[in-house]
């Protein structure tokens, strides 16, 4: 019995320690990237990754609908190599959400679909860095 709890006790405490680990980033990115806390950080950036795409989407409301856009990379062709994606709002009342579909880190294409809430408009910055 009491090594039982042991384990568990232990199991618990590592579950933990690698919860933590993974909700801490190692994000090297300039000042200038980084404008706020509903910024979204995806992998790992790392000093020798550079800026492989760099999209503004902007999305005017329709009445009555939801509207959508997906913003992917590379366009055609092979991509470099993915190490973070940055998904900024750029207004501090966007109604809306990113998100990534398919692709993303440690892959060489990504689509990440930027959709606004109904009768709302959007504006996101999608940055994706990465190594050639």
């Amino acid at each position: 019995m009491v090594a039982t709890l042991r384990n568990s006790v232990l199991l618990a405490a590592c579950c933990c320690l690698a919860l933590s680990t993974l909700a801490v980033a190692d994000v090297v990115l300039p000042q200038n990237q980084l404008g706020g806390s509903n910024d979204i950080v995806i992998g790992t950036c790392g000093s020798s990754d550079r800026i492989l795409l760099q999209q503004t989407v902007r999305l005017e409301s329709k009445w009555m609908k939801v509207v959508k856009e997906i913003v992917k990379y590379p366009g055609s062709g092979q991509g470099g190599l993915i190490s973070c994606l940055l998904l900024q709002p750029l207004k501090t009342a966007n109604i809306g959400q990113a998100s990534v579909q398919a692709g993303g880190p440690g892959q060489r294409s990504a689509e990440v679909k930027v959709k606004s809430d109904r009768n709302h408009s959007v504006a996101w910055n999608v940055v994706i860095y990465g190594r050639y």
